[in-house]
């Protein structure tokens, strides 16, 4: 009988690789400490060295045991030594590492197995349990190429692939008794059964390093480098079986640049006439240019009577920090509820919803049976746990105190981030998640604002400006401002690096309103860059054509104006609410309306990725509409307006909320016709 069968052992060991820490990008880490040599292809040399642990995985089978004998995991030691040096291909490339050098490591593996009943020396069957134990050591050759960059100050980071392959190793695999007490491997307590080469060694390993490094300077261009590394193998130790292992070392590496190049020989002792003084330095070219699509910029504003469905955005956004309700909501003092209504309520989208709390304790009082719940939420960085319920609390407040709402019917929950919070990689996903969510046993109270609205639509309904601008000194600012006379009517502005390739602009001024009389407008690119020099274009002329609505011929088509709002942070699903509200649209249009769709949404991104979001909302609307409207029905996504639109100003978190929506238009034919 196989010894396998006998005793049911064991086997495998693993380990591999050290991986060692990084040296600075074109002496980056260590700025106050290295002349800059990023116009020399080889930065410095050295030599590194590390110990640590190792921890091993992976199915490693004994040959000839392999029923009995497989090991999964283990632990041990790991070594690593060697040379580095460091170089940089090309001055716009990144700071490159490699190193070579020699990795020894050991690993214990053990395995507790079941060989089953056995009979004892007092003729009673007993269960025999025997330990498995695999120890390896092995010596490896490494060589590692990184990319190495700063972090902070002297510290720096580095990561990048590399081989190793083995040099020598040695397996040692043995078995132990555990119990019964008496139990003996062919006469003793511990045997060995195999020892040398067990397994086959992978010709090469694939691994991957990374590790940081801090610099302390040691003389004019050397380092001494304190670091801390790990590394993975990404393929088998060894061939036939699976043999991955992790390696955390702690070590450093002793840096030395390379030496300065020679200044050229002082020219021969002459007759000393003092040099002319240098010329002073040409600036830096700087100039902009602009030109748009279509070239002849002409619009024409056409107003037409139209019934327009605004959404609430169920949110009140708070400052960081802050419990205190912003100025921007409209707050009313007691004595002014009673005049409150409908009729307050104009301008755009977004005045009608700065009146939120307005609008729902007006229909509070009105619904006596409804419940509201208010949901108070903080960002990410907003550590004081009490701030959500505080900011729930004042929006209470407010609707108890000035509207009377009674108490009971209001219920205040303090909650930690939103359930759909926005992304806070950037600081105006922290500022959308501070805020509350206001939401109702009534769907009414926070249901959409509907009212009779004269359009003005413009054609084109857009423009495309391309602006470009040569900054030989490093761009710092830029505008494109439209003005109407000698006031700005919108401007668009960033900062370095932030030119865009294109900006399309809706006619809407900075306040979100399209034209509303005959003008003429002018626009033109301002520039400014790192030493103070301004350029700009010169002023052209925008003809603003409008037609008011007495002067507009009577056809026989009804205009409605709706828009979908709830739509989370990069996301195109449909919200519950926004959903009820597509449903009670879809009920009410009529057989041969032509219904368009159009998606928009915020700043938030890139530009192209946004262009397909919003085309995906608007045919996320569609897909809906197609089902449940009459067959009759036309339904068109007008892809060619979808996009990143700055509808509302994005600079506040209600601004881009009310950007991210798709806007419906319902054109019905009617019988009435005056020609």
């Amino acid at each position: 009988m196989k010894p396998c069968l006998r005793y049911r052992l064991f086997a495998v060991a693993a380990l591999l690789a050290t991986l060692q820490s990084q040296a600075v990008a074109q002496g980056g880490g260590v700025p106050q400490a290295m002349p800059n040599l990023s116009d020399r292809f080889f930065q410095s040399f050295g030599l590194f060295g590390a110990i640590g642990s190792a921890w091993h995985s992976g199915q490693l089978a004994i040959p000839d045991y392999a029923d009995c004998a497989r090991f999964s995991s283990g632990s041990g030691a790991a070594i690593a030594g060697g040379g580095l040096i460091e170089f940089q291909p090309a001055v716009w490339s990144p700071l490159l590492q490699l190193r070579i050098g020699v990795a020894p490591f050991s690993g214990t593996f053990t395995h507790t197995f079941d060989a089953g009943p056995i009979r004892a020396a007092d003729g009673q069957l007993t269960r025999a349990i025997i330990d498995n134990i695999l120890d390896a050591t092995r010596l490896d050759g490494v060589m590692d190429l990184s990319v190495v960059a700063p972090i902070a100050g002297r510290l720096r980071g580095r990561a990048g692939l590399g081989l190793q392959t083995a040099i020598n190793q040695e397996y040692r695999y043995s078995q132990r008794a555990v119990s019964p007490s008496n139990l003996l491997l062919a006469g003793r307590r511990q045997q060995q059964i195999q020892q040398g080469g067990i397994f086959a060694a992978s010709a090469f390993t694939a691994r991957l390093s990374g590790g940081v490094g801090y610099g302390f300077p040691i003389g004019e261009r050397s380092w001494l480098e304190p670091e801390l590394s790990v590394s993975y193998s990404l393929t088998s130790l060894v061939g036939g079986n699976d043999w991955r292992s992790l390696q955390l070392v702690a070590g450093g590496a002793l840096r030395f640049g390379f030496p300065a190049e020679l200044p050229p020989p002082p020219p021969p002792d002459t007759l000393r006439v003092p040099p002319p003084p240098p010329p002073p330095p040409p600036l830096p070219a700087l100039a902009a240019a602009i030109r748009t699509n279509p070239d002849t910029v002409r619009v024409s504003i056409e107003e037409q009577d139209s019934i327009e469905t605004l959404p609430l955005l169920n949110q009140i956004f708070f400052a960081e920090g802050s419990n205190l309700i912003p100025e921007r909501y409209r707050q009313l003092e007691p004595q002014a509820v009673e005049g409150f209504g409908n009729a307050q309520l104009i301008g755009s989208a977004l005045d009608v919803y700065y009146h939120l709390l307005n609008i729902i304790g007006m229909r509070m009082r009105r619904t006596p049976d409804a419940i509201l719940t208010i949901t108070g939420h903080r960002n990410g960085g907003e550590t004081e746990p009490r701030l959500a319920r505080q900011r729930a609390e004042s929006v209470k407040q407010y609707l108890v105190e000035v509207w009377r709402v009674p108490s009971r019917r209001i219920r205040v929950v303090g909650g930690g981030m939103p359930a759909s919070p926005a992304s806070e990689a950037m600081p105006e996903g922290a500022e959308e998640n501070a805020r509350v969510e206001i939401t109702s046993s009534d769907l009414n109270i926070i249901g959409p604002v509907i009212r009779r609205h004269i359009q003005r639509i413009a054609t084109p309904p857009s423009i495309t400006f391309y602006p470009s601008v040569v900054a030989e000194g490093g761009l710092a600012q830029w505008s494109l401002d439209v003005l109407e006379q000698s006031s700005r009517w919108k401007s668009f502005a960033g900062g370095q690096q932030q030119l865009p390739d294109s900006i399309v602009w809706e006619w809407r001024n900075d306040r979100g309103e399209l034209p509303s009389l005959p003008m003429q407008l002018q626009y033109a690119l301002r520039v400014t860059d790192s030493t103070g020099a301004n350029a700009a274009t010169p002023l052209r002329q925008i003809d603003v054509a409008y037609t008011p609505l007495r002067d507009t011929p009577q056809n026989d088509t009804a205009i409605e104006n709706y828009s979908l709002l709830l739509f989370n942070f990069d996301s195109p699903t449909i919200s519950r609410s926004d959903m009820a509200l597509l449903k009670a649209i879809i009920a009410q249009t009529q057989s041969g309306a032509i219904v368009r769709l159009v998606g928009y949404t915020d700043s938030l991104g890139d530009d192209n990725h946004n262009r397909q979001l919003a085309i995906q909302r608007a045919n996320e609307v569609a897909k809906i509409f197609r089902s449940l409207a009459p067959k009759t029905v036309s339904v068109v996504v007008d892809e060619s307006a979808c996009g990143e639109r700055e509808r509302f100003p994005y600079n506040t978190p209600e601004g881009r909320s009310h950007c991210r929506t798709v806007m419906i238009e319902i054109r019905t034919p009617t019988s009435k016709s005056d020609s």
